[in-house]
């Protein structure tokens, strides 16, 4: 069924006052009330074109428009299938053990199954048929319903695809909620580096300008240097109200943090190291583009001078839920950025 061909939607008047994600689940049954959560939290549900929470109240005459068809995105009947294969690059495993698994991802890897990605060439596929996740529903719903039907068992966060580098994966479904925790409440932390262009600095007139704007209409941003050199950027995000795919920096986005350190730079390119203290989606790449420095290879964002995206997590550190010990783990960087690095003049030894 195409859910979408029944949006624009008005509730009737005797529907008004309850919750959003609770009029969803009674209107399409085939979708359950957890994924029409998901699905909402995720920004693909509109009311009167601004993002609401699951929990919103509908009012009367609010218009409820939705940006894709959830039920395509719910995860193929193959992840239930007995013998699982896999079709993609795998990755380089940097720390396993019998509860987690940390690799480093390469680029082009889709994390889970998702509109236009075959689950073949998932993560979650190579998971599976490497049996580092169990085969079968029954075995895979103890992940939690909620993350077996957005077809993501064991992912306790995410990369964008272009994006490489250091990711936790929880094969024990046991310390699932622990681990995500960890990551809510930025316990666990994680770095990146990128290479922008033009050449970055965090107090450019273009970056001025935009939080200037921001504070006129009533935004809370941040921008600031700490010492000679970090500089932060806290700034909300949201999905971009004009291109669906992307996320913007906008008044009434979520609080998103970013820390940035230059490394070098070299001609019109900068090498920083960027700690993510929150983490939205694309949060990196908008709010660089934002400054007016988006990453090299970014075309959603304005990068330029690459045909890839010039982003890598490379390091990551967590405490492991069963152990208690802290893990820190170090992705060495894609053989492919090393060279395009190396071939622009960056000191990567």
């Amino acid at each position: 069924m195409d859910i979408a061909q029944f949006f624009p939607l008005t509730p009737p008047e005797d529907q008004v006052g309850i919750r959003l994600d609770t009029f969803l689940s009674q209107r399409f049954p085939n979708v359950s009330r957890s994924r029409w959560s998901r699905i909402i939290k995720d920004g693909f549900i509109l009311i009167n074109d601004r993002e609401v929470s699951a929990s919103h109240q509908l009012r009367s005459g609010d218009v409820l428009n939705i940006t894709h068809n959830p039920v395509t995105d719910v995860i193929a009947e193959s992840i239930y299938a007995q013998n699982i294969e896999f079709t993609g690059t795998a990755p380089q495993i940097l720390f396993e053990d019998d509860d987690l698994v940390v690799i480093n991802k390469p680029k082009g890897l889709t994390v889970h199954v998702g509109a236009g990605t075959d689950f073949s060439e998932t993560l979650v596929a190579w998971l599976m048929s490497t049996g580092r996740l169990p085969l079968g529903k029954e075995a895979l719903v103890s992940f939690g319903e909620q993350a077996l039907e957005a077809g993501r068992p064991g992912i306790v966060h995410r990369l964008d695809k272009p994006t490489s580098g250091a990711l936790l994966i929880c094969k024990n479904p046991a310390h699932v909620q622990a681990l995500g925790e960890q990551f809510a409440s930025k316990e666990a932390r994680r770095k990146y580096w990128a290479w922008v262009s033009p050449k970055f600095d965090i107090n450019s007139e273009i970056a001025q300008v935009k939080v200037r704007d921001l504070h006129t209409e009533g935004a809370k941003i941040l921008l600031k240097t700490a010492g000679a050199e970090w500089g932060d950027l806290v700034a909300p995000m949201a999905r971009d109200p004009g291109h669906r795919t992307r996320f913007a920096v906008l008044k009434e986005g979520k609080r998103s943090h970013t820390r940035f350190r230059l490394v070098e730079t070299v001609k019109n390119f900068s090498w920083l190291d960027i700690e993510l203290l929150t983490g939205r989606t694309h949060q990196i790449r908008v709010h660089l583009s934002f400054l007016g420095h988006p990453i090299v290879g970014d075309d959603l964002y304005g990068g330029y001078g690459s045909p890839a995206l010039r982003l890598h997590a490379y390091q990551l550190r967590f405490r492991h839920p069963r152990t208690q010990e802290t893990i820190g783990v170090e992705a060495p960087l894609m053989d492919e950025d090393r060279q395009w690095a190396h071939d622009q003049g960056f000191s990567l030894e």
